[in-house]
């Protein structure tokens, strides 16, 4: 599997969090989120194991985020399996490509949003209220079209592959990968690298680290925006 962030709603302390797997092209995770920490990421990884099982092996790029993930899976499989590899963007093209549909589907409107929003000092990202209020509002309603996306991609039919869904061919997968662990002649550097490919929009801000709003609410409040739903009267 591929793991990566996107980074394009750096400037409000925001990043996706997905993964995909590079068999299939099966999304097994993908999620909008306030922070980048390795906890967060090792949390959306097992939870995907529920439906997806664990993968046996994972390519990243060079980012701190995945340290937790990195340590999980070290523990579970052993060094000299290899189970984590991390390297260059261009390794990582799977997942590369697919923050290209993610930016075209669904994060372009939002960041288009949140920029007339300055233009007019509707938002201001150094104020920590504006983007409590930014994230109480935007991150559920940018995690359903994350959530209808990953499932219309995961439904779609692939041209190379006799039209079978990502979730057909992740299916089959099983029966035809049973001995990959125990392959000897893998070459770790070329794993992930898809040389058949459309090219990736290549993303090289792989330390990133997001500051965390400070917490500015009362007792009260805290409670009600615990409470209340955002979504109620979309």
């Amino acid at each position: 599997r591929h793991m990566d962030g996107f980074h394009k709603f750096i400037r409000w302390r925001l990043v996706i969090h997905g993964c995909i797997d590079g068999y299939s092209r099966t999304i097994t995770f993908l999620k909008f989120s306030s922070n980048n920490r390795a906890d967060t990421v090792l949390n959306l990884f097992l939870n995907s194991l529920h439906q997806f099982r664990c993968p046996i092996r994972i390519r990243n790029d060079h980012g701190m985020e995945n340290t937790a993930v990195a340590r999980w899976m070290l523990e579970r499989f052993g060094v000299d399996k290899k189970p984590f590899i991390t390297g260059r963007s261009v390794h990582n093209q799977r997942i590369e490509r697919l923050w290209v549909d993610v930016k075209v589907y669904v994060a372009i409107l939002f960041i288009d949003l949140f920029r007339s929003m300055e233009a007019i000092d509707y938002l201001d990202p150094d104020n920590e209220l504006h983007l409590f209020c930014l994230y109480y509002i935007f991150i559920p309603r940018i995690n359903r079209p994350l959530n209808e996306f990953a499932s219309t991609w995961n439904n779609h039919p692939l041209r190379t592959e006799g039209n079978l869904t990502p979730i057909q061919v992740w299916t089959r997968g099983f029966f035809e990968t049973e001995t990959l662990m125990e392959d000897t002649s893998l070459i770790y550097e070329d794993y992930g690298v898809d040389n058949y490919g459309a090219e990736p929009e290549l993303q090289t801000d792989n330390y990133v680290e997001i500051p965390e709003i400070d917490n500015i609410l009362t007792e009260e409040e805290q409670y009600i925006s615990e409470n209340f739903n955002p979504l109620i009267n979309d």
